[in-house]
């Protein structure tokens, strides 16, 4: 009966619940009614069966003093015709039957018989209640029929009024899904929970504490290194509109993966990015932030390569400022970050499309949770897999981005 009940959707829920509530409460009310009016009833017919005894007695009083018994029969089948009685049974003083009339069914009312101030016999009635009984029962029939039309009112409402919400919540899960669920929920909350399951909400949570706080002051800086391998080649060859649109399709797919990691994208040679992590995030050290952009870019671009005409081929180097990255603001620190840029950018020109870590950035903590590293034999590492606990959070990630840059396609030409 569970594994039937979690099968059905939000209004079939929903129309079941209303329905059989509804149903219930109308059953009790139906019950409460029969048996309240049978109370009644049985009341009403108690307090006329023992009047119409003691009249019915005071009637028969005469004839028992006589001892006239066909005349007591003659009179009993009077108060069975009058009285609308079923039977009446008349017995003498010595518990004899000295007169009956009509059937002995049903509950009897007793009264004595008095003759010339002295008990003479026992008269009982019974009752003859068919008709009372049966309105009873066509009266509870009736109200059934009534609660039944009532709770298939209530559950038609109950779907309509459950349909609209379950249509919002189908829209909205359907802007904050991402990944196909395994198995599609017959729920539409349950498709809620999934599509949010699947939004990267760690971020807001964070990671392990010694990620968290491991070297994020201000004085430190996470960069990451992407060299656009493609644009070399066609810098000659495209108009100057179509490179623009390829130069700027290419600065939105970066940056869309940085900002989920509060990086900040700018321009450092003439065919390199540069994004820079600094500052306390949920997501953990700066190294770590920049290395989780580095996969979500990567990833993002060969989803995107089958729906446009240009290569986007990029490389990657991650690395470490132990005195922050400087925006124009402070010199000292934007010169500090020179040698770092060049180092990153040779790596990244000997190992082309490769996603690298610098030897300093390899030492961070909480590298080791994102990914497996290969140290290569200069020193720096090159990313072969994600972990597992990693993987479903930047996966989700990866889609999140991936819906940015299509819903920006589908109002923009791509390259």
């Amino acid at each position: 009966m569970q594994k039937l009940y979690s099968r059905l959707n939000l209004t079939q829920k929903s129309a079941l619940v209303h329905g059989g509530l509804c149903l219930l409460f109308s059953l009790t009310l139906v019950l409460v009614s029969f048996f309240s009016n049978r109370y009644i009833l049985l009341q009403q017919e108690a307090g006329h069966g023992h009047k119409t005894a003691r009249e019915s007695a005071l009637e028969v009083a005469d004839v028992m003093a006589r001892g006239d018994l066909i005349g007591l029969e003659v009179s009993l089948e009077m108060l069975v015709s009058l009285n609308r009685l079923r039977g009446v049974r008349v017995y003498d003083r010595s518990n004899r039957q000295v007169g009956a009339a009509g059937a002995q069914a049903g509950k009897a009312y007793s009264a004595e018989v008095w003759a010339d101030g002295k008990p003479v016999g026992m008269l009982h009635i019974y009752l003859n209640n068919n008709s009372a009984f049966a309105e009873q029962k066509v009266m509870a029939f009736f109200l059934l029929v009534l609660a039944l039309l009532l709770s298939v009112f209530v559950t038609v409402i109950g779907m309509h009024l459950t349909r609209n919400l379950a249509a919002r919540l189908d829209r909205t899960t359907a802007r904050l899904q991402m990944l196909e669920p395994e198995s599609p929920a017959k729920d539409e909350l349950e498709a809620l929970e999934e599509a949010v399951d699947l939004l990267p909400l760690d971020l807001l949570r964070g990671q392990s504490e010694d990620v968290n706080t491991a070297r994020t002051d201000h004085g430190m800086a996470g960069l990451l290194y992407v060299q656009l391998d493609s644009l070399a080649s066609y810098v000659n060859i495209l108009d100057e509109a179509s490179l623009e649109r390829y130069i700027q399709f290419q600065q939105q797919l970066i940056n869309a993966a940085a900002q989920l990691y509060g990086g900040e994208l700018e321009v450092v040679r003439k065919f390199g990015l540069l994004a820079s992590f600094e500052g306390r995030h949920p997501a953990g050290s700066p190294v770590y932030r920049a290395a989780s952009t580095a996969w979500l870019s990567r990833q993002v671009a060969g989803s995107l390569q089958p729906r446009v005409n240009l290569q986007l081929a990029q490389s990657f180097c991650c690395g470490l400022s132990e005195r922050g990255f400087s925006k124009g603001v402070d010199v000292f620190s934007a010169l500090h970050c020179q040698p770092i840029i060049d180092d990153m950018e040779a790596r990244v020109t000997a190992r082309p499309q490769a996603l690298l870590l610098t030897p300093q950035a390899v030492k961070e903590a909480g590298i080791a949770q994102l990914a497996e590293w290969v140290e290569a034999e200069d020193g720096s590492a090159v990313l072969t897999e994600l972990t597992a606990s990693s993987e479903q959070l930047l996966e989700g990630q990866h889609q999140l981005v991936l819906n940015q840059i299509l819903a920006r396609m589908s109002s923009a030409p791509a390259p």
